[in-house]
């Protein structure tokens, strides 16, 4: 199929085409530019990859932390209340993976 350049798909895409460069909103943003005006410019792709790791590592840090409060000798009440907090979050998370899910544990 020939696009026609006198249509009004095509005007609004001349209209829109700076925007979607410069705020991603393309599908395959292809590959990362070294040199040029858009080196600097971080794909949201990686930006959202490097949140999800960033949320990653507080996840496991605030699992250390319960775990330093709840060593023995610590108020059994804490422990209990870890226990069952932690119980409530494993349920929870259940239900958001299904079999084959890549996240599902066999120890959960």
């Amino acid at each position: 199929r020939r696009v026609d350049l006198a249509g009004e798909a095509f005007r609004t895409w001349c209209e829109e085409q700076e925007v979607c460069a410069e705020e991603e909103c393309y599908e395959n943003p292809g590959p990362i530019q070294l040199s040029g005006p858009s080196a600097g410019r971080v794909c949201t792709t990686i930006m959202t990859r490097f949140s999800y790791l960033h949320a990653l590592e507080t996840l496991h840090r605030n699992l250390e932390d319960v775990a330093e409060q709840s060593r023995p000798g610590c108020n059994p009440r804490a422990v209990r209340i870890a226990t069952q907090t932690l119980e409530n979050l494993t349920n929870i998370l259940r239900e958001f993976t299904g079999p084959g899910d890549p996240c599902q544990h066999p120890g959960l």
